[in-house]
């Protein structure tokens, strides 16, 4: 994807934008008891921040397999993303897809609670980030 410097910071912002409101989604989920929602939400809560941050770098993904590889490439082997929040990010993808399409699973409270924390702080770290870079 080629853009310009305005469209291109106009497009972060909108990825950082969805972040937050998808990870509301995920409270008030959480909320509710609503656990499977709140795994999916959670994760493309992540995953626009990740989209964000790896645009703000000039790193072009278009799925979910190259966003992984990109996060890894770009931000594990340098040393910018731990490899304990890569791990947090697969876990993540798994248990949302298990959430949205195997019937014999069920993400629990205990699930949930044991990588929300995780997950917000590693979305605040991406943040912060994306911030540095003066976008």
């Amino acid at each position: 994807m080629s853009l310009d410097c305005e469209s291109r910071t106009d497009l972060i912002h909108k990825y950082l934008d969805k972040s937050s409101q998808t990870w509301e989604e995920a409270e008030a989920a959480k909320k509710l008891g609503m656990w499977p929602m709140t795994a999916n939400r959670m994760y493309y809560s992540l995953v626009n921040a990740f989209r964000g941050l790896l645009l703000a770098d000039q790193h072009d993904v278009h799925t979910h397999a190259g966003m992984k590889s990109a996060i890894g490439q770009y931000y594990v082997l340098t040393g910018l993303i731990s490899p304990e929040d890569s791990k947090l990010f697969s876990q993540m993808e798994t248990m949302r897809e298990r959430a949205d399409y195997d019937c014999l699973f069920n993400a629990t409270e205990t699930d949930i609670e044991e990588k929300f924390e995780p997950t917000k702080r590693l979305i605040e770290k991406i943040k912060q980030m994306i911030s540095h870079k003066n976008i």
